[in-house]
C-alpha cells in the first residue's frame, strides 16, 4: 500500500480549485489501488488553509508553515516569468 501526495497550489491567499480537483482524482486512484491520500501545504501562515485542504478530501495534510514560505511565488510558472523579466528590463514584476 502506497500513498498519493497532493501538493496544494496557493494563489492570492487561497488554495486553487485545481488542487481540489487533483484531490478528487487522487481519491479515485487510491480507492481502486488500495492507497492513502495525503496533502501538503507550503507557505507562510497557511495553517488554516491546510485544515481546509484536509477537510475537503486531502486527508492527513502535512504543513510547512514558515516565514521563508513568503518567498514562494504563487505558481511554478512565475519562476519562468521571473527569468524572462530579468532579461527584459521593461517587463513589470509581480
Amino acid at each position: 500500500m502506497g500513498t498519493i501526495l497532493v501538493v496544494a497550489e496557493i494563489q492570492k491567499g487561497a488554495i486553487r480549485e485545481a488542487s481540489y480537483e487533483l484531490v478528487a482524482v487522487a481519491r479515485g486512484l487510491a480507492e481502486s489501488g488500495g492507497h492513502d491520500v495525503n496533502g501538503l501545504v507550503i507557505g507562510s501562515g497557511v495553517g488554516d488553509l491546510a485544515s481546509e485542504f484536509a477537510g475537503k478530501g486531502a486527508g492527513k495534510t502535512l504543513v510547512v508553515d514558515d516565514a521563508a514560505g513568503e518567498d514562494i511565488r504563487d505558481s511554478p510558472l512565475s519562476l519562468r516569468e521571473n527569468r524572462r523579466n530579468r532579461n527584459n528590463p521593461r517587463a513589470t514584476r509581480c
